[in-house]
Order: C-alpha cells, then sequence, then structure tokens
C-alpha cells in the first residue's frame, strides 16, 4: 500500500511540475517588434505608424462585449494623446468589422486579419481585448486597454525626462 502511495505522489508531482512548467513558459514576458502593418489589412484611418514613438495594438472582436466597452475609452485615449498611434484589429472578415462600425464609431485605426493572431500568440494574451503598448517599435507593455492612459503617461514621463524604466 505504502509503495503505490508512494508512486501516486511521485506522479502527481511530476504532472504538477509539467503544469507549471507550462504556465510559466506561457506567461514569460517575451519582447517582440511590433508587427508590420500592410495597408490592405486597414479599414480605416489608415496611419503611418513611423512617425510616433509610442505605438498601441489592441485585439478585439465585434462580438466581445468587453471589448466594445473598450471603444469610448480609446477614442478618448486617441483625443487625449494624438501623438501615440492607436489601432485595433480584428481577426474576422473585413465586412463584419465594417458593418459593426457603421454603429459604432471608432475615431482611430482599425484593421483586420492574420496580425491579430500574431500578435495574441507573441505575446501570449489568453483573450480579449488585450492591448499591446510599443516603444521604438518593441514592446514594452500589454494588458487590458482600460490600463492604457496609465502606461501611456508613464513611459511619455520616461521619454521626457531621459529616465530608464524599470
Amino acid at each position: 500500500m505504502a509503495n503505490s502511495q508512494f508512486i501516486l505522489v511521485g506522479f502527481l508531482l511530476f504532472v504538477g511540475f509539467q503544469f507549471l512548467q507550462k504556465l510559466i513558459k506561457k506567461l514569460t514576458f517575451k519582447p517582440f517588434q511590433m508587427p508590420l502593418l500592410l495597408q490592405s489589412d486597414y479599414i480605416k484611418n489608415p496611419q503611418k505608424q513611423d512617425n510616433q514613438t509610442l505605438q498601441v495594438i489592441e485585439c478585439f472582436a465585434t462580438w466581445c462585449a468587453p471589448c466594445r466597452n473598450m471603444i469610448p475609452h480609446l477614442n478618448k485615449l486617441v483625443k487625449d494623446h494624438p501623438d501615440v498611434f492607436v489601432i485595433s484589429v480584428s481577426s474576422e472578415k473585413r465586412e463584419v468589422v465594417e458593418k459593426f462600425m457603421e454603429n459604432n464609431p471608432m475615431n482611430y485605426n482599425v484593421a483586420a486579419g492574420s496580425l491579430h493572431q500574431e500578435i495574441m500568440k507573441k505575446c501570449g494574451a489568453m483573450g480579449i481585448p488585450h492591448s499591446c503598448l510599443f516603444m521604438h517599435k518593441m514592446l514594452i507593455w500589454q494588458g487590458h486597454p482600460m490600463n492604457l492612459e496609465a502606461q501611456i503617461a508613464k513611459y511619455k514621463n520616461i521619454l521626457n525626462s531621459g529616465e530608464k524604466s524599470e
């Protein structure tokens, strides 16, 4: 009986360790360069991203209620920070997003295409809405779009003061 309990405990520890390794691998911050946005991906406001130091890519879907709730927040963010490049990207078909935008004004860049999956995979995001903040085209922060305002302010202060990021 003691041997079977020892084997069971060993097995559970092994499985738990394997699970923990996979979880840590997913949660580990992996910086990556901002993907190139193709003009053909844009639905609204094709804007060059080269001019801005800070860029935001927000992954969303038209069917996602939390994503829809972020639209007024992102509209305000763009108004308050015109020097920050902002784009929302959906993996849905262009026609679906265009139809959605007829009743949901998005006053910033919008795109549809495979860029959504690329970003979600590279940064290990588990759900939407999800935002990535880039400085000089390198990922510096990722998380919920509601936290973008504080992150943008933080990095603008760093850029303006010449401080180094912690």
